[in-house]
């Protein structure tokens, strides 16, 4: 959720659509809208114009999931691919897509995207199959997860609600993911 900060009381300003995911980047607060493929930016984040967004338009029908920044790109994913843009020059439209960050594989769940070790971890999900991890390498997915990792998560319930969260442990770089259900 989105909140701003009024004479010591926190407000949830008005955004055009409510947002699913935020971000910030080179000046902007960027948030996605669900469902329609929209992202709205603001350079505040407490105004929004209904009118300043810009559209995911890669591949198939691809609902929205979540975002991310890392290495100075916004990462939205989608439920089958992701997409990594850069902010460019034009104030209408900040988002420039990188041709080459079109990644074919999504987002399972809108919390389970996270960065660590100078990279970006997900529960992926695609056209064809879901219920693995995945560490990009550049834009390519590479699967973190084995088969029996992969037959534990399939044995749970519900994969929507699935969490990621990142901790450090006697040195050792780890992420902890969460099924609620």
């Amino acid at each position: 959720i989105l909140y701003a900060l009024n004479a010591q009381t926190l407000t949830t300003p008005a955004t055009p659509e409510p947002p699913i995911a935020v971000a910030a980047l080179n000046g902007y607060v960027f948030i996605l809208a669900a469902n329609n493929r929209r992202i709205y930016f603001s350079t505040t984040g407490l105004t929004w114009r209904a009118l300043d967004f810009q559209t995911v338009e890669s591949g198939p029908p691809n609902d929205m999931v979540g975002m991310i920044t890392d290495h100075e790109e916004l990462w939205i994913f989608g439920n089958r691919m992701a997409q990594a843009f850069v902010v460019g020059e034009d104030p209408d439209a900040p988002l420039v897509q990188i041709t080459s960050g079109l990644i074919m594989m999504g987002l399972a769940s809108r919390h389970a995207l996270c960065a660590l070790d100078n990279s970006l971890f997900w529960y992926g999900k695609n056209k064809d199959g879901e219920h693995m991890a995945w560490r990009a390498n550049g834009y390519t997915p590479v699967r973190v997860s084995n088969h029996a990792v992969e037959n534990a998560f399939r044995s749970y319930p519900r994969h929507d609600d699935v969490s990621m969260a990142t901790f450090q442990l006697n040195g050792h770089s780890c992420i902890r993911m969460t099924f609620p259900s």
